[in-house]
């Protein structure tokens, strides 16, 4: 886990000091006060959205938009169709494709060398990026 030796005040001795156990309760705090946050934000948006469909203005208006959404989605329906488009389509898949693969190998790499340099950053074109880990905690 997170152990580290820390210099001691006596005559050149190292205590082994565990951080473990000041990080994980802040941990847990941060991730309580997320499921919190993320509540309260629920229930903010289902407030706004009553708000909005107790308006009459807004029900009218809403109506436009959707006939309006029903017809822009019916042409880009028909422009999608179109063999040029399907092409388009064809090349930003492989485009995104080769993306995908190229972070997957360029993360795997900065790992390796973050681990050989000891460096959390790298030099491209002059100029200095920082190597950024991301660490997530997702429930079950």
């Amino acid at each position: 886990m997170g152990l580290f030796r820390a210099p001691a005040q006596d005559v050149g001795e190292a205590i082994v000091v565990n951080v473990a156990y000041e990080a994980e309760p802040i941990c847990v705090r941060q991730i309580q006060k997320l499921e919190e946050l993320k509540n309260e934000k629920k229930k903010i948006r289902e407030s706004l959205q009553s708000k909005l469909e107790n308006d009459a203005e807004y029900s009218v208006a809403l109506d436009v938009f959707t006939v309006a959404s029903k017809e822009k989605t019916k042409r880009k329906f028909a422009v999608m169709r179109t063999a040029e488009a399907l092409q388009l389509k064809f090349k930003e898949k492989e485009v995104r494709e080769q993306i995908k693969e190229i972070e997957e190998s360029l993360s795997n790499n900065l790992e390796a060398f973050c681990k050989q340099s000891g460096q959390l950053a790298l030099q491209v074109d002059g100029e200095l990026i920082p190597i950024v880990r991301k660490y997530k905690v997702k429930k079950q």
